[in-house]
């Protein structure tokens, strides 16, 4: 038995965990983002900060891992 085969095995059952991590991860940086540009946007004369299009920008982000996730389900 070689102990880096069962490296092997525990980094592939723990794979499918870090991608939803990520996943995860990745939409709420998203939605940080969008939530930190309306906020300077409430500076700025002229325009106005909404929850609406952090909403937008939050299923947006979502759309796109979506699709994210499919092609690389495609490509496996």
């Amino acid at each position: 038995a070689c102990p880096g085969g069962q490296d092997r095995e525990r980094s592939d059952r723990l794979r499918p965990k870090r991608v939803k991590v990520s996943i995860v991860a990745a939409w709420l940086l998203a939605v940080l983002y969008a939530s930190s540009d309306e906020f300077h946007q409430s500076f700025v004369a002229g325009r106005h900060a909404s929850p609406e299009d952090v909403g937008i920008d939050a299923i947006g982000a979502a759309i796109a891992l979506l699709i994210w996730i499919r092609v690389g389900k495609s490509k496996a």
